[in-house]
């Protein structure tokens, strides 16, 4: 079985030396530590690398450390992380969607409009 070193693994995976430290601190990854001559060597297995992987794409879409946790404890587990970052995912989507009708908007109206258009908000908030 081929272990890697860190070097190899941020290599490999793009991910930083300070994040593979807080993984291990935070214990979603931890790498087998051997003591050599005074000096400590983190070594990753093919599991380890695999998971440091799926946690790279699971940041990338926002899940939380928690959650990434929690997600690789199971195939159970994964998949409920998955629904909870979908449903974050569509109500973000939604949010920027409005945004872009909003700017669309303004883009027709022009300044002035856009202007009036903010006071009638305003004067309808109320």
């Amino acid at each position: 079985m081929k272990l890697w070193t860190m070097r190899e693994i941020m290599t490999e995976t793009g991910t930083t030396e300070s994040a593979l430290r807080y993984y291990n601190e935070k214990k979603v990854v931890t790498p087998t530590i051997k003591e050599s001559s005074g000096r400590r060597r983190w070594l990753y297995s093919e599991d380890d690398l695999q998971k440091i992987e799926l946690i790279q794409m699971m940041k990338f879409i926002g899940v939380s450390v928690g959650d990434m946790k929690d997600a690789l404890a199971g195939e159970e587990h994964f998949g409920a992380v998955m629904r909870k970052s979908i449903a974050m995912l569509e109500a973000e989507k939604k949010r920027i969607q409005d945004r872009v009708q909003v700017a669309q908007r303004l883009a027709q109206l022009g300044i002035e409009g856009s202007i009036d258009a903010w006071d009638d908000f305003n004067n309808n908030k109320e």
